[in-house]
């Protein structure tokens, strides 16, 4: 519903999402993503997510830790850090990590 309700509205500049794909399948959340970035351009968007794929894209990820801001850069720059963000995705990503795949 909360979905429903951000793509009705064009005019709001600021957008907050709180886990808003945490109850899809991969190309559900991958579907509702590329549609909120087309939606979106311009204007804020404010993405909370607990999964490391959802914010990749974005301009700044801010990482908290004990509710306080832990770092933040791009995706990019926090990888290269090596700080909790990366820990975080490595840890994620491992979990679908195959030496089949290629």
């Amino acid at each position: 519903m909360a979905l429903a309700r951000c793509l009705m509205r064009t005019d709001a500049e600021l957008i907050v999402l709180d886990e808003p794909t945490s109850g899809l399948d991969a190309e559900g959340e991958h579907r509702v993503h590329t549609t909120l970035r087309r939606h979106a351009e311009g204007r804020t968007r404010l993405l909370i997510s607990h999964r490391k794929s959802a914010p990749r894209g974005a301009e700044l990820i801010v990482t908290l830790v004990g509710g306080r801001i832990a770092e933040q850069g791009s995706h990019d720059e926090l990888m290269d850090a090596g700080g909790e963000y990366a820990r975080l995705f490595h840890l994620q990503a491992g979990g679908y990590q195959d030496e089949r795949v290629r």
